[in-house]
C-alpha cells in the first residue's frame, strides 16, 4: 500500500538532496512528523525518460512536484559527480567540454519526458538559491497545509552552503556518501552556486550547448 503524500520528480543535480535536508531540518525545528515523500533518483541514462514516466504513473493520486535546473549547469555538475563516483563514464571524455557533448542526448530526452508531465508545483535550483524560504514554503503548504515560517527560516539557515559543507564533513548531517568516496574528496555539498557552466566550459562548447538546450 502506498502511503506517500507527495512525489518529487527531479532533474539530475538539481538540489534534490539539498531540498531533502532542508525538509529534515524543518521537521526538527517544527517538532511535527513529516509526511512521507517519494523522491526520484533516476539520473539521465538511456532508460531514465521511460522510468520517470512509470514512476509518475504509479503515484498519480498524490501531489506531484518537479524540481528543475539549467541544463548546462546540470551537465557540468554531473561531470564532477562522475569524476568521483563513476569514473568509467569519463572514458573517451578528456575534459568537461567533451563530457557535456557526449551526454547531452540522454539528458535532453529525460528533461523532455519529465517536463511534459503534469505537476501541481514546479520549482528550480536557481529559485532555491535566490529565495530559498519562499521557494520551499509552497512544498510544505502543499504537503501539510500550513507553514511554520520560523521553523522554515531556521531550517534554511542550517542549510546555507557554508554551514552545510561543515555539517556534512563533520558527520552532523548524513548525506549517505560512502567512506570510499569521502576518502577521495567527494561530498554532496560542493560549490553551491549557479552559473558554473559558463565559467568551466570553453566559449564554443557553451554557445553550442545553449542552442542544443532548446527543448
Amino acid at each position: 500500500m502506498n502511503d506517500a503524500k507527495m512525489v518529487i520528480v527531479s532533474y539530475p543535480k538539481s538540489g534534490r538532496t539539498w531540498l531533502k535536508v532542508i525538509l529534515e531540518w524543518y521537521r526538527e525545528f517544527n517538532g511535527m512528523p513529516m509526511p512521507k515523500i517519494l523522491w526520484t533518483h533516476l539520473g539521465y541514462g538511456h532508460d531514465s525518460a521511460v522510468e520517470v514516466n512509470k514512476f509518475f504513473l504509479r503515484h498519480r493520486d498524490v501531489p506531484r512536484v518537479l524540481l528543475t535546473r539549467d541544463l548546462a549547469d546540470s551537465l557540468v555538475s554531473y561531470y564532477h559527480d562522475d569524476m568521483f563516483r563513476n569514473p568509467s563514464r569519463l572514458v573517451g571524455c578528456p575534459d568537461v567540454n567533451d563530457y557535456v557533448r557526449e551526454h547531452i542526448t540522454h539528458i535532453k530526452e529525460f528533461y523532455r519526458k519529465a517536463g511534459s508531465l503534469n505537476y501541481d508545483l514546479q520549482l528550480s535550483y536557481e529559485e532555491m538559491h535566490h529565495k530559498t524560504t519562499e521557494t520551499v514554503a509552497p512544498i510544505i503548504e502543499l504537503l501539510m497545509g500550513e507553514v511554520d515560517r520560523e521553523a522554515l527560516k531556521s531550517a534554511v539557515r542550517e542549510c546555507e552552503f557554508s554551514k552545510l559543507q561543515q555539517s556534512e564533513r563533520s558527520g552532523k548531517v548524513d548525506m549517505r556518501v560512502s567512506k570510499a568516496h569521502m576518502s577521495r574528496g567527494f561530498y554532496k555539498t560542493r560549490k553551491g552556486k549557479i552559473g558554473s557552466a559558463k565559467e568551466e566550459l570553453n566559449i564554443d562548447t557553451y554557445d553550442w550547448l545553449q542552442k542544443e538546450a532548446q527543448l
